[in-house]
């Protein structure tokens, strides 16, 4: 079965809003030293939106380069698209992409050989709580019975074999790893007045000069 898979847990993927991948210190801390006075850096036009995208492609690469283990031969296909919610109140963003995965297995591998364990997950990850009504059963016996008509809870299959055995911290390394160089692609320098100008590099002084305003 290919599956085209969207998250529910941050730790499968934290999203963009004052997480680990993006916050409000991130450029404020990028590469201070070699700014020079008056100046910040800042996303060009479009920029965070590529940075955004980029970031997700590398996130998918390193979750199939991170299990491990993988007794059903799971494997991770492309990034397909990240979704923001309007506010970023209640949830931050979630990502899809695609999954192979042999159905017939993953769902005796759910129901019947790790049981017990998949109804521990969804008593701890989706019963209904202060603030929170879940959608998805919350034991074996009812999703089983609610799957057969709502074949998306294919995604909390997914995810809770994710979770068992992909190595996110693993994950958070790798992308975290090529922070520096991806994010210095799509920012430039902006002045006291919001200005962006164009850079080059001074050897002597070990700063950003700017060239030519841009915006």
């Amino acid at each position: 079965m290919k599956h085209v898979y969207e998250n529910f847990s941050c730790t499968v993927f934290p999203g963009f809003y004052e997480s680990l991948l993006y916050n409000s210190d991130t450029l404020y801390y990028h590469d201070s030293e070699s700014l020079p006075e008056g100046y910040s850096w800042e996303f060009v036009e479009g920029g965070y939106e590529k940075f955004e995208k980029e970031t997700c492609k590398e996130w998918v690469r390193a979750i199939s380069e991170n299990f491990e283990d993988n007794p059903l031969g799971m494997t991770i296909g492309k990034f397909k698209f990240l979704w923001s919610p309007k506010y970023y109140n209640f949830s931050t963003n979630r990502i899809s992409f695609e999954v192979s995965v042999d159905l017939r297995k993953l769902k005796k591998y759910c129901f019947s050989s790790e049981r017990e364990d998949f109804d521990r997950y969804l008593h701890e990850k989706w019963s209904d709580r202060d603030g929170f009504w879940s959608f998805v059963p919350n034991n074996v016996p009812e999703f089983m019975e609610k799957y057969k008509h709502d074949k998306s809870l294919v995604d909390i299959m997914i995810e809770y074999y994710l979770l068992r055995f992909v190595n996110f911290e693993g994950v958070e390394y790798d992308v975290l790893e090529e922070d520096f160089s991806r994010i210095h692609e799509f920012i430039t320098l902006e002045d006291e007045n919001g200005k962006l100008w164009d850079y080059e590099w001074d050897n002597k002084t070990e700063k950003c000069i700017p060239t030519t305003m841009i915006a």
